[in-house]
């Protein structure tokens, strides 16, 4: 499939939805997440489910679901705005990298970071966590930014901008989080994403604030990539 002139991709109107679909499948995730791990602490009683090192469980599965359930939707997600704006050839091949090989990759990533705290400490697993999500994205979907032959490099640049992306959402949505929550997390028992009520919703908070950040930088550079290697009519913008 050959895209459009780059004048037919209709740049803020991309970033838009680019930013809109991101964001909505991503705090779908965290949604399904915070209601599976939820629904095993109302069973068991938080007192019991989240006492001392008992909350390392629901912790682990709340970052299982959550990195689970993250590349698919968001995976879907862009991947149909990639369809509908950008008329872009591996819209298919997007969706399902995203979907597949990001939650591989991040859970992998986590599974190392997890045995090097044994030996360099826990600064190791703080770093992997703020690198890893963008990475895994960056990652998955670098193959399939639009290049031209000679500028395969740039592709180098897309997992770079996944990265910082991330880690500036990350930094952006903590911080609304800690404000927008700071007397209540200051004498709440539980402060947790998935519990109680009041407390995932002020992380969601943050959550959204991040996935903004981060699709709208993500967005700016894909636009861009999808515009300067559309002036070709003829070429196929997508995987080689």
């Amino acid at each position: 499939m050959n895209t459009a002139p780059s004048h037919h991709i209709p740049t803020l109107r991309f970033c838009l939805l680019w930013v809109l679909a991101t964001t909505i499948a991503a705090t779908a995730a965290l949604v399904l997440a915070d209601y599976l791990v939820s629904r095993v602490i109302q069973d068991e009683t938080p007192e019991v489910a989240l006492f001392d090192d008992n909350a390392l469980g629901p912790l682990l599965e709340f970052g299982l679901w959550l990195a689970i359930s993250l590349g698919p939707f968001v995976g879907l997600a862009q991947a149909l705005v990639l369809r509908y704006v950008a008329h872009f050839a591996e819209w298919k091949a997007w969706g399902l990298r995203t979907g597949i090989l990001a939650p591989i990759i991040l859970f992998v990533g986590v599974m190392l970071s997890m045995v090097a705290v044994f030996s360099v400490g826990g600064t190791c697993l703080v770093i992997a966590l703020a690198v890893l999500p963008g990475l895994a994205f960056g990652l998955a979907q670098s193959s399939l930014v639009p290049t031209l032959e000679r500028e395969r490099f740039i592709r180098w640049i897309w997992v770079v901008t996944s990265i910082g992306a991330l880690i500036l959402g990350m930094v952006c949505g903590f911080l609304v989080t800690s404000v927008a929550g700071a007397s209540y997390f200051a004498t709440a028992d539980y402060h947790y994403p998935f519990y109680p009520f009041q407390s995932a919703a002020y992380w969601a908070a943050g959550w959204i604030v991040g996935a903004i950040v981060f699709s709208t930088l993500t967005g700016v550079m894909l636009v861009r990539m999808l515009r300067e290697n559309s002036d070709e009519p003829a070429m196929d913008v997508g995987h080689k």
